[in-house]
């Protein structure tokens, strides 16, 4: 596999989220750093580690949808996404074709993103709604 290596900085003082140009950044304690996956999301956005992605579920049959935010990060060597708990792992490795999620802010400055989760059941809801809700 042939993927750029990316990393950004969060800055908490300043509440800043810049690219790592320096190596000066990296053993910086008051910054963290977070690297890319070398994925991208359904519009074409690069998803980072500490990116929330919003993953959408319709399922006629059963009449019920539902919208979910995972939190994007790197364990047991490889990333993927674990829900607002931290509990539940999900390697990107383990997903079939490609990231149909849209990246919807990071844990930085949207970390209550995270817990917007909605289930509706018995309603037919239009697509553009589930793709469009917040």
């Amino acid at each position: 596999m042939n993927r750029p290596i990316k990393l950004r900085a969060w800055d908490a003082a300043n509440r800043t989220l810049t690219p790592v140009t320096s190596i000066e950044q990296l053993v910086n304690p008051q910054l963290v750093i977070s690297q890319f996956t070398g994925i991208y999301d359904a519009r074409g956005v690069e998803v980072w580690e500490g990116d929330i992605i919003r993953w959408m579920h319709v399922d006629k049959v059963e009449q019920w949808a539902g919208v979910y935010h995972y939190l994007v990060c790197y364990r047991s060597g490889c990333f993927g996404t674990t829900d607002h708990e931290g509990v539940e792992f999900t390697p990107f490795s383990t997903r079939e074709g490609p990231l149909a999620d849209l990246v919807v802010g990071n844990v930085y400055l949207t970390p209550n993103q995270l817990t917007q989760n909605a289930e509706w059941e018995g309603v037919a809801l239009p697509l553009d709604y589930l793709i469009n809700a917040n």
